[in-house]
């Protein structure tokens, strides 16, 4: 007759011991990346093993920053003389005079910061991360003293030769969306940390970026690059659109994102302009992250671009099947430095191709490794950029970082019609043959 009252007792040691961790009530966020829907389950229900990676994160978080504003060095670009100018391109070779400028790496802590602080506020409720997210927002982009304007006329700018780049616009735009899916989580309540005054003035500043980046020189020329630069940059636009509530642009620009499957992946799933990089294994799966984060903003505008068949029948679904064998560890036949291969780029990109009903993705990720830190992606389904991310140590160093820096043949091409020809031709006579085709492919031989 004791049982029952000692196993009654048992189970209220055991839930003492054990508590039961319930999830949170949570609106549907406007988000632009990240499922909005699936956004608002997830925080009923977290996967409790990611969101202890998720808080190990955003806890380091809690005490550094905030940033502001925006200015970097190219990468590549090397004194020639010893008293400094001029500077020439030698690519693959990262100069550390670029570590002076801090913004770059700023901007990187700033973007993960606020994304895994507004996530773990999501998913915990806790106070103390929403403060911290809020505080970096205003910091960037806010508050006079400190906010930075709304463009990147100043970004991978080169000494003795030119204040910015249009190439340097890619600096945010393979990150810059994670920050518009933050504010979309933050933005279901306000209160002291976030303020409808705060989303007013974020949204405000988002407005002058879109508009710069579709009406400025570099904006434009960016939007016209055929290879990664311009894949970004056009899903940056979408996002922003979107975020902004302007879905029809956001349509008529996806439409034009399959223009570009047709330009730039082949039959087999290659894509060849990516390829022919010294770090072709990054490149390649650099690619498909602005890929398949535009694929997710196409399905909640009604649009299949996922299911997109170009004339030959090339698809994103083929290119992220083409890198599946290599990122389950078949070696890799393409241009790489002697580093070993970074897996876990892939492993955001086998996710979303696994939950599409690929198989050969689903088998990567019986082997793949988690991104350094631990995967969050049942928290966050959103493809993201893993193998050259650099939060405050996180991550692997800023050394290590693989920087998206135009090829030789990016920056001649970049060229036209600003230098006289004669200079251009000078230029191009210097390049290898691998980098004469390239140019080739990216002007059409008008160059």
């Amino acid at each position: 007759m004791l049982i029952i009252p000692l196993l009654i007792v048992l189970s209220a040691l055991l839930a003492a011991a054990s508590p039961v961790r319930r999830g949170i009530a949570r609106p549907r966020p406007n988000t632009v990346i990240l499922d909005p829907d699936y956004m608002q389950r997830a925080a009923g229900n977290p996967d409790q093993g990611e969101l202890g990676n998720l808080k190990g994160l955003a806890d380091r978080l809690l005490t550094v920053g905030p940033w502001n504003d925006y200015a970097s060095q190219g990468v590549y670009w090397w004194a020639t003389t010893a008293s400094g100018c001029p500077y020439e391109l030698r690519d693959g070779q990262r100069n550390p005079e670029i570590d002076l400028y801090t913004d770059r790496k700023d901007s990187s802590n700033m973007v993960n910061s606020v994304y895994y602080l507004s996530l773990a506020w999501w998913y915990t409720d806790d106070a103390r991360y929403r403060q911290k997210a809020g505080e970096v927002l205003r910091t960037w982009f806010i508050n006079g003293p400190t906010r930075m304007n709304p463009n990147l006329q100043h970004a991978q700018l080169i000494p003795c030769k030119c204040t910015g780049r249009k190439e340097g616009i890619i600096d945010f735009s393979q990150v810059y969306t994670d920050v518009l899916d933050a504010v979309a989580l933050l933005n279901t309540k306000f209160d002291g940390a976030w303020t409808q005054q705060d989303a007013n003035a974020f949204r405000d500043w988002n407005q002058q970026y879109l508009s710069w980046l579709t009406g400025s020189e570099f904006g434009q020329k960016e939007l016209a690059a055929k290879n990664n630069h311009g894949t970004f940059a056009l899903m940056q636009v979408i996002a922003l659109q979107m975020f902004l509530g302007q879905n029809a642009a956001a349509k008529a620009q996806v439409i034009e994102q399959r223009s570009r499957i047709d330009q730039t992946i082949a039959i087999d799933g290659t894509t060849p302009l990516e390829l022919k990089r010294a770090t072709s294994w990054h490149y390649a799966n650099f690619v498909l992250v602005a890929y398949l984060r535009t694929c997710a903003m196409a399905a909640r505008l009604g649009i299949d671009l996922w299911g997109f068949h170009g004339a030959q029948g090339q698809s994103i679904g083929r290119a992220v099947d083409y890198l599946a064998p290599y990122a389950a560890g078949k070696e890799w036949p393409w241009p790489k430095t002697s580093a070993p291969l970074k897996l876990f780029a892939a492993h955001d990109i086998m996710h979303f191709g696994a939950e599409r009903g690929l198989g050969d993705p689903k088998r990567a990720l019986e082997t793949i490794p988690a991104p350094p830190g631990g995967s969050i992606w049942k928290l966050a389904p959103a493809v993201r950029q893993q193998d050259s991310t650099n939060v405050l140590g996180v991550f692997h160093s800023a050394q290590e970082a693989i920087i998206d820096d135009p090829t030789p043949a990016e920056e001649v091409a970049s060229l036209e019609g600003e230098a006289p020809q004669e200079e251009i031709d000078a230029l191009k006579a210097e390049l290898p043959s691998d980098q004469i085709q390239l140019l080739d492919e990216l002007t059409g031989g008008g160059i």
